[in-house]
Protein backbone atom coordinates (compact mmCIF):
# COMPACT_ATOMS: atom_id res chain seq x y z
CA UNK A 1 0.00 0.00 0.00
CA UNK A 2 1.38 3.66 -1.00
CA UNK A 3 2.02 6.05 2.01
CA UNK A 4 -0.86 8.54 0.89
CA UNK A 5 -3.39 5.96 0.57
CA UNK A 6 -2.33 4.30 3.93
CA UNK A 7 -2.40 7.79 5.38
CA UNK A 8 -5.67 8.50 4.07
CA UNK A 9 -7.21 5.19 5.68
CA UNK A 10 -6.27 5.77 8.78
CA UNK A 11 -7.09 9.27 9.10
CA UNK A 12 -10.39 9.55 10.45
CA UNK A 13 -12.75 11.21 7.80
CA UNK A 14 -12.36 13.57 4.81
CA UNK A 15 -12.48 17.07 7.40
CA UNK A 16 -9.41 15.88 9.15
CA UNK A 17 -7.85 15.26 6.25
CA UNK A 18 -7.60 18.49 4.90
CA UNK A 19 -7.02 19.95 7.86
CA UNK A 20 -3.97 18.08 7.82
CA UNK A 21 -3.15 18.45 4.43
CA UNK A 22 -3.35 22.30 5.33
CA UNK A 23 -0.72 21.73 8.40
CA UNK A 24 1.26 19.33 6.38
CA UNK A 25 2.03 21.46 3.47
CA UNK A 26 2.97 24.15 6.04
CA UNK A 27 5.14 21.52 7.73
CA UNK A 28 6.92 20.52 4.69
CA UNK A 29 7.79 23.46 4.21
CA UNK A 30 9.43 24.43 7.64
CA UNK A 31 11.06 20.86 7.02
CA UNK A 32 12.79 22.34 3.57
CA UNK A 33 13.82 25.63 5.11
CA UNK A 34 15.63 23.94 8.21
CA UNK A 35 17.06 21.04 6.22
CA UNK A 36 18.08 24.15 3.49
CA UNK A 37 19.34 26.36 6.76
CA UNK A 38 20.99 24.13 9.04
CA UNK A 39 24.40 22.85 6.86
CA UNK A 40 25.02 26.23 6.65
CA UNK A 41 24.13 27.58 10.11
CA UNK A 42 26.46 24.76 11.30
CA UNK A 43 29.57 25.66 9.04
CA UNK A 44 29.09 29.25 10.29
CA UNK A 45 28.87 28.49 13.87
CA UNK A 46 30.67 26.60 16.03
CA UNK A 47 29.61 23.82 19.15
CA UNK A 48 30.39 26.37 21.95
CA UNK A 49 28.26 29.01 19.66
CA UNK A 50 25.12 25.89 19.39
CA UNK A 51 25.93 25.28 23.26
CA UNK A 52 25.44 28.73 24.29
CA UNK A 53 21.82 28.73 22.27
CA UNK A 54 20.92 25.19 23.51
CA UNK A 55 21.14 26.66 26.60
CA UNK A 56 18.91 29.62 26.06
CA UNK A 57 16.65 27.98 23.70
CA UNK A 58 15.88 25.54 26.37
CA UNK A 59 15.43 28.31 29.20
CA UNK A 60 13.02 30.03 26.83
CA UNK A 61 10.60 26.62 26.61
CA UNK A 62 10.57 25.68 29.98
CA UNK A 63 10.11 29.35 30.78
CA UNK A 64 7.37 29.70 28.27
CA UNK A 65 4.80 26.71 29.15
CA UNK A 66 4.34 29.08 32.36
CA UNK A 67 3.71 32.54 31.07
CA UNK A 68 -0.17 31.78 31.09
CA UNK A 69 -0.02 29.46 33.87
CA UNK A 70 -1.10 26.83 31.21
CA UNK A 71 -4.85 28.47 30.91
CA UNK A 72 -4.14 28.93 27.24
CA UNK A 73 -4.46 25.41 26.47
CA UNK A 74 -8.03 25.87 27.90
CA UNK A 75 -8.60 27.97 24.98
CA UNK A 76 -9.60 25.15 22.54
CA UNK A 77 -12.32 23.94 25.32
CA UNK A 78 -13.56 26.66 26.45
CA UNK A 79 -17.71 26.49 25.74
CA UNK A 80 -18.98 29.46 24.34
CA UNK A 81 -17.52 32.86 22.53
CA UNK A 82 -17.47 34.95 25.64
CA UNK A 83 -15.83 32.15 27.46
CA UNK A 84 -12.89 31.61 25.00
CA UNK A 85 -12.41 35.70 24.52
CA UNK A 86 -12.32 35.96 28.26
CA UNK A 87 -9.92 33.28 28.39
CA UNK A 88 -7.89 34.36 25.75
CA UNK A 89 -7.19 38.12 27.31
CA UNK A 90 -6.82 36.77 30.83
CA UNK A 91 -3.53 34.20 29.06
CA UNK A 92 -2.39 37.22 27.43
CA UNK A 93 -2.24 39.34 30.47
CA UNK A 94 -1.01 36.51 32.44
CA UNK A 95 1.82 36.21 29.61
CA UNK A 96 3.34 40.14 30.42
CA UNK A 97 3.04 39.77 33.99
CA UNK A 98 4.79 36.85 34.07
CA UNK A 99 7.51 37.83 31.02
CA UNK A 100 8.49 41.01 33.79
CA UNK A 101 8.89 38.93 36.75
CA UNK A 102 11.34 36.81 34.38
CA UNK A 103 13.15 40.01 33.66
CA UNK A 104 13.83 41.47 37.19
CA UNK A 105 15.06 37.62 37.56
CA UNK A 106 17.73 38.04 35.21
CA UNK A 107 18.42 41.22 36.13
CA UNK A 108 19.27 40.13 39.63
CA UNK A 109 21.17 37.76 38.32
CA UNK A 110 19.38 34.69 39.36
CA UNK A 111 20.29 32.57 36.64
CA UNK A 112 23.86 32.21 37.61
CA UNK A 113 23.57 32.16 41.14
CA UNK A 114 21.51 28.49 40.12
CA UNK A 115 24.12 27.30 38.13
CA UNK A 116 23.13 28.11 34.68
CA UNK A 117 26.31 29.09 32.33
CA UNK A 118 25.05 31.67 30.57
CA UNK A 119 26.25 34.94 30.06
CA UNK A 120 24.36 38.12 30.81
CA UNK A 121 24.95 39.41 27.43
CA UNK A 122 22.45 36.39 26.71
CA UNK A 123 20.36 35.75 29.55
CA UNK A 124 19.05 39.60 29.19
CA UNK A 125 16.97 38.49 25.89
CA UNK A 126 15.48 35.64 27.81
CA UNK A 127 12.39 37.76 29.01
CA UNK A 128 11.44 38.79 25.43
CA UNK A 129 12.01 35.49 24.03
CA UNK A 130 9.59 33.50 26.73
CA UNK A 131 7.15 37.25 25.93
CA UNK A 132 7.26 36.05 22.42
CA UNK A 133 7.01 32.30 22.59
CA UNK A 134 4.06 32.84 25.26
CA UNK A 135 1.95 35.17 23.01
CA UNK A 136 2.89 32.38 19.69
CA UNK A 137 1.89 29.70 21.66
CA UNK A 138 -1.41 31.50 22.96
CA UNK A 139 -2.10 32.36 19.27
CA UNK A 140 -1.33 28.95 18.42
CA UNK A 141 -4.51 27.58 20.52
CA UNK A 142 -6.54 30.27 19.61
CA UNK A 143 -5.95 29.59 15.92
CA UNK A 144 -6.60 25.70 16.92
CA UNK A 145 -10.05 26.46 18.51
CA UNK A 146 -11.28 28.97 15.74
CA UNK A 147 -9.63 25.46 13.42
CA UNK A 148 -7.85 28.44 11.17
CA UNK A 149 -4.79 26.09 10.23
CA UNK A 150 -3.16 27.90 7.79
CA UNK A 151 -2.52 30.58 10.29
CA UNK A 152 -0.97 28.23 12.41
CA UNK A 153 1.27 26.89 9.50
CA UNK A 154 2.31 30.38 8.50
CA UNK A 155 2.80 31.52 12.12
CA UNK A 156 5.52 28.24 11.98
CA UNK A 157 7.30 28.76 8.30
CA UNK A 158 8.00 32.53 9.33
CA UNK A 159 9.02 31.80 12.74
CA UNK A 160 11.60 28.96 10.78
CA UNK A 161 12.24 30.81 7.62
CA UNK A 162 12.88 34.03 9.98
CA UNK A 163 14.89 32.11 12.28
CA UNK A 164 17.48 30.58 9.31
CA UNK A 165 17.86 33.73 7.23
CA UNK A 166 18.62 36.29 10.21
CA UNK A 167 20.76 33.32 11.97
CA UNK A 168 22.92 33.15 8.67
CA UNK A 169 22.75 36.50 7.94
CA UNK A 170 24.17 37.42 11.42
CA UNK A 171 26.77 34.59 11.39
CA UNK A 172 28.23 35.95 8.31
CA UNK A 173 28.37 39.45 9.57
CA UNK A 174 30.65 37.55 12.33
CA UNK A 175 28.96 39.54 15.35
CA UNK A 176 30.62 39.23 18.85
CA UNK A 177 26.83 38.27 19.80
CA UNK A 178 25.51 35.21 19.55
CA UNK A 179 23.97 35.13 15.80
CA UNK A 180 21.48 32.04 16.86
CA UNK A 181 19.83 33.56 19.60
CA UNK A 182 19.69 36.85 17.74
CA UNK A 183 17.99 35.06 14.72
CA UNK A 184 15.72 33.12 16.87
CA UNK A 185 14.58 36.34 18.68
CA UNK A 186 14.17 37.45 15.41
CA UNK A 187 11.80 34.77 13.71
CA UNK A 188 10.07 35.64 16.40
CA UNK A 189 9.16 39.25 16.00
CA UNK A 190 8.41 38.31 12.16
CA UNK A 191 5.72 35.22 13.23
CA UNK A 192 3.96 37.03 15.66
CA UNK A 193 3.49 40.34 13.80
CA UNK A 194 0.61 39.00 11.39
CA UNK A 195 -0.37 36.47 14.25
CA UNK A 196 -1.00 39.05 16.85
CA UNK A 197 -3.70 41.10 14.73
CA UNK A 198 -5.39 38.26 14.08
CA UNK A 199 -5.63 37.23 17.36
CA UNK A 200 -6.00 40.58 19.26
CA UNK A 201 -9.31 41.32 16.84
CA UNK A 202 -10.96 38.18 19.12
CA UNK A 203 -10.42 40.02 22.59
CA UNK A 204 -13.35 41.06 24.42
CA UNK A 205 -14.72 44.70 24.02
CA UNK A 206 -14.92 45.10 27.43
CA UNK A 207 -13.36 43.73 30.50
CA UNK A 208 -15.02 42.42 33.80
CA UNK A 209 -13.94 41.31 36.62
CA UNK A 210 -16.40 39.13 37.90
CA UNK A 211 -16.47 37.08 35.03
CA UNK A 212 -12.95 36.85 34.81
CA UNK A 213 -12.68 34.76 37.76
CA UNK A 214 -15.50 32.99 37.03
CA UNK A 215 -13.10 31.48 34.35
CA UNK A 216 -9.64 31.11 35.99
CA UNK A 217 -11.83 29.25 39.02
CA UNK A 218 -13.72 27.16 35.89
CA UNK A 219 -10.70 25.68 34.43
CA UNK A 220 -8.67 25.80 37.90
CA UNK A 221 -7.45 22.75 36.74
CA UNK A 222 -5.11 23.43 34.12
CA UNK A 223 -2.80 25.87 36.45
CA UNK A 224 -3.30 23.42 39.57
CA UNK A 225 -2.35 20.19 37.92
CA UNK A 226 -1.94 20.46 34.33
CA UNK A 227 0.62 23.32 34.60
CA UNK A 228 3.38 21.01 37.19
CA UNK A 229 2.66 18.44 34.71
CA UNK A 230 3.53 20.44 31.43
CA UNK A 231 6.74 22.33 33.43
CA UNK A 232 8.25 18.90 34.83
CA UNK A 233 8.22 16.90 31.51
CA UNK A 234 9.88 19.91 29.45
CA UNK A 235 12.59 20.30 32.63
CA UNK A 236 13.07 16.21 31.85
CA UNK A 237 12.98 16.57 28.26
CA UNK A 238 16.04 19.32 28.54
CA UNK A 239 17.61 17.91 31.38
CA UNK A 240 20.43 16.28 29.75
CA UNK A 241 21.33 19.35 28.23
CA UNK A 242 22.01 21.22 31.98
CA UNK A 243 23.68 18.52 33.18
CA UNK A 244 26.01 18.50 30.08
CA UNK A 245 26.81 21.32 30.12
CA UNK A 246 27.60 21.34 34.04
CA UNK A 247 29.36 18.23 34.42
CA UNK A 248 31.60 18.04 30.68
CA UNK A 249 31.34 21.26 28.92
CA UNK A 250 29.20 23.53 26.38
CA UNK A 251 30.85 22.41 23.12
CA UNK A 252 29.54 18.65 24.03
CA UNK A 253 26.07 20.25 24.97
CA UNK A 254 26.18 22.26 21.48
CA UNK A 255 27.02 18.24 20.11
CA UNK A 256 23.79 17.20 21.70
CA UNK A 257 21.60 20.20 21.07
CA UNK A 258 22.46 19.74 17.37
CA UNK A 259 21.53 15.97 17.53
CA UNK A 260 18.34 16.87 20.00
CA UNK A 261 17.07 19.61 17.29
CA UNK A 262 17.39 17.68 14.21
CA UNK A 263 15.38 14.45 15.61
CA UNK A 264 13.04 16.72 17.35
CA UNK A 265 12.32 18.68 14.05
CA UNK A 266 9.30 15.85 13.28
CA UNK A 267 7.44 15.82 16.48
CA UNK A 268 7.87 19.74 16.26
CA UNK A 269 6.50 20.03 12.97
CA UNK A 270 4.67 17.21 11.86
CA UNK A 271 3.62 15.62 15.16
CA UNK A 272 2.46 19.07 16.41
CA UNK A 273 0.76 19.54 13.58
CA UNK A 274 -1.55 16.16 14.39
CA UNK A 275 -1.36 16.85 17.66
CA UNK A 276 -3.59 19.99 17.59
CA UNK A 277 -5.91 18.66 15.16
CA UNK A 278 -6.63 15.69 17.78
CA UNK A 279 -6.67 18.01 20.82
CA UNK A 280 -9.45 19.71 18.72
CA UNK A 281 -11.32 16.66 17.98
CA UNK A 282 -10.74 14.68 20.87
CA UNK A 283 -12.61 17.07 22.97
CA UNK A 284 -15.47 16.83 20.67
CA UNK A 285 -15.89 13.30 20.18
CA UNK A 286 -15.58 13.67 24.37
CA UNK A 287 -18.27 16.18 24.36
CA UNK A 288 -20.40 14.51 21.82
CA UNK A 289 -19.40 10.90 24.07
CA UNK A 290 -18.46 9.25 21.15
CA UNK A 291 -15.85 6.31 20.87
CA UNK A 292 -11.91 7.54 21.57
CA UNK A 293 -9.74 4.39 21.49
CA UNK A 294 -9.69 3.97 17.60
CA UNK A 295 -9.31 7.52 17.16
CA UNK A 296 -6.38 7.46 18.87
CA UNK A 297 -4.61 3.97 17.69
CA UNK A 298 -5.73 5.32 14.03
CA UNK A 299 -3.48 8.60 14.87
CA UNK A 300 -0.41 6.06 16.46
CA UNK A 301 -0.97 4.51 13.07
CA UNK A 302 -0.29 8.09 10.98
CA UNK A 303 2.42 8.36 12.95
CA UNK A 304 4.01 5.18 12.92
CA UNK A 305 3.99 5.03 9.56
CA UNK A 306 4.99 8.48 8.83
CA UNK A 307 8.54 7.99 10.92
CA UNK A 308 9.48 4.27 10.91
CA UNK A 309 11.76 5.41 7.79
CA UNK A 310 13.82 8.79 8.62
CA UNK A 311 14.24 7.50 12.15
CA UNK A 312 15.68 3.62 11.01
CA UNK A 313 17.96 5.51 8.56
CA UNK A 314 19.24 7.83 11.77
CA UNK A 315 19.62 4.50 13.66
CA UNK A 316 21.48 3.15 10.98
CA UNK A 317 23.72 5.54 9.71
CA UNK A 318 23.12 8.68 12.00
CA UNK A 319 27.10 9.88 11.80
CA UNK A 320 27.30 9.26 8.32
CA UNK A 321 24.33 11.58 7.93
CA UNK A 322 25.32 14.17 10.05
CA UNK A 323 29.14 14.55 8.97
CA UNK A 324 27.82 14.52 5.52
CA UNK A 325 25.33 17.34 6.33
CA UNK A 326 26.78 19.42 8.83
CA UNK A 327 30.62 18.65 8.58
CA UNK A 328 32.94 16.35 10.16
CA UNK A 329 33.49 18.58 13.42
CA UNK A 330 29.17 17.23 13.99
CA UNK A 331 30.49 13.53 14.08
CA UNK A 332 29.88 13.43 17.78
CA UNK A 333 25.91 14.92 17.52
CA UNK A 334 25.62 11.65 14.71
CA UNK A 335 26.53 9.31 17.49
CA UNK A 336 23.90 10.79 19.39
CA UNK A 337 21.13 10.73 17.31
CA UNK A 338 22.17 6.88 16.51
CA UNK A 339 21.55 6.56 20.61
CA UNK A 340 18.32 8.93 20.94
CA UNK A 341 16.43 8.23 17.87
CA UNK A 342 14.52 5.11 19.18
CA UNK A 343 13.43 7.30 21.97
CA UNK A 344 12.72 10.14 20.20
CA UNK A 345 11.03 8.01 18.15
CA UNK A 346 8.16 7.06 20.27
CA UNK A 347 8.14 10.57 21.55
CA UNK A 348 7.04 10.77 17.88
CA UNK A 349 3.95 8.96 18.11
CA UNK A 350 2.86 9.03 21.27
CA UNK A 351 3.32 12.83 22.60
CA UNK A 352 0.18 14.22 20.32
CA UNK A 353 -2.40 11.76 21.98
CA UNK A 354 -1.00 12.66 25.37
CA UNK A 355 -3.16 15.36 25.48
CA UNK A 356 -5.99 12.61 26.03
CA UNK A 357 -5.58 13.06 30.14
CA UNK A 358 -6.70 17.15 29.61
CA UNK A 359 -9.68 16.41 27.78
CA UNK A 360 -10.64 13.72 30.22
CA UNK A 361 -9.98 16.31 33.19
CA UNK A 362 -7.29 13.53 34.26
CA UNK A 363 -4.50 15.78 34.54
CA UNK A 364 -3.68 14.15 38.05
CA UNK A 365 -2.72 11.46 36.42
CA UNK A 366 -0.63 13.42 33.72
CA UNK A 367 1.45 15.05 36.91
CA UNK A 368 1.72 12.16 38.62
CA UNK A 369 3.61 10.50 35.38
CA UNK A 370 5.46 13.83 35.01
CA UNK A 371 7.25 13.64 38.33
CA UNK A 372 7.97 9.85 37.90
CA UNK A 373 9.72 10.78 34.51
CA UNK A 374 11.69 13.43 35.94
CA UNK A 375 13.28 10.98 38.51
CA UNK A 376 13.71 8.10 36.08
CA UNK A 377 15.32 10.44 33.23
CA UNK A 378 17.47 12.39 36.16
CA UNK A 379 18.71 9.42 37.99
CA UNK A 380 19.47 7.03 34.88
CA UNK A 381 21.29 10.34 33.15
CA UNK A 382 23.27 11.21 36.03
CA UNK A 383 23.88 7.42 37.51
CA UNK A 384 25.60 6.58 33.90
CA UNK A 385 27.54 9.94 33.65
CA UNK A 386 29.33 10.08 36.87
CA UNK A 387 29.76 5.79 36.90
CA UNK A 388 30.67 5.04 33.14
CA UNK A 389 30.23 7.92 30.39
CA UNK A 390 28.43 10.19 27.78
CA UNK A 391 27.08 7.87 26.06
CA UNK A 392 26.48 4.96 28.52
CA UNK A 393 24.48 7.73 30.06
CA UNK A 394 22.48 8.64 27.23
CA UNK A 395 21.26 4.49 26.64
CA UNK A 396 20.38 4.55 30.11
CA UNK A 397 18.39 7.98 29.55
CA UNK A 398 16.27 5.98 26.63
CA UNK A 399 15.97 2.99 28.14
CA UNK A 400 14.23 4.20 30.97
CA UNK A 401 12.41 6.37 29.00
CA UNK A 402 11.16 4.22 26.65
CA UNK A 403 9.90 1.88 29.72
CA UNK A 404 8.00 5.35 31.23
CA UNK A 405 6.47 5.85 27.75
CA UNK A 406 4.92 2.22 27.64
CA UNK A 407 3.58 2.56 31.03
CA UNK A 408 2.01 6.04 30.35
CA UNK A 409 -0.31 4.66 27.09
CA UNK A 410 -1.04 1.66 28.45
CA UNK A 411 -2.65 3.97 31.55
CA UNK A 412 -3.68 6.43 29.10
CA UNK A 413 -5.81 3.59 26.76
CA UNK A 414 -6.93 2.38 30.24
CA UNK A 415 -8.20 5.57 31.23
CA UNK A 416 -9.98 5.54 27.79
CA UNK A 417 -11.19 2.38 27.79
CA UNK A 418 -12.80 2.70 31.10
CA UNK A 419 -14.82 6.18 29.95
CA UNK A 420 -16.22 4.09 26.64
CA UNK A 421 -17.63 1.31 29.07
CA UNK A 422 -19.04 3.68 31.56
CA UNK A 423 -20.27 5.38 27.94
CA UNK A 424 -22.47 2.84 27.03
CA UNK A 425 -24.13 2.34 30.65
Amino acid sequence: MKPASAIKKLLPGATTIRQAAVLFSGNVLSLTITAVGYPILTRLYGDLEFGNFMLFQSIVVILMRVTSLNYNRALVIAPGENRFRNLLSLSLALNLVFSLLVLLLVLGSVPKAIGIDLDFQHAIWIPLSVFLGGMAETCLYAFNRLQQYRNISLLKVTDRAGFQASGIGFGWANLAFNGLIAGHIVGQVLSLGAAAVKVFSRLPKRWCYQYSKQTLIRFIDFPAHSLPAVVLEQISRYLPIFIIAWYIDKETTGQYGLAYRMLSLPETLIGAGIAQIFYQQLNDKYQQRLSVKTYIFRIWGVLLLLGALPFASILLFGELLFEFAFGSQWNQAGEIAQTLSPMIFLMFVSTPTSQTFTVFRRQKISLAFSVSILMTRSLSFILGLMVWDLFTALTMFVVSEIGMMILFNYWLLKVVSQWESQRNL
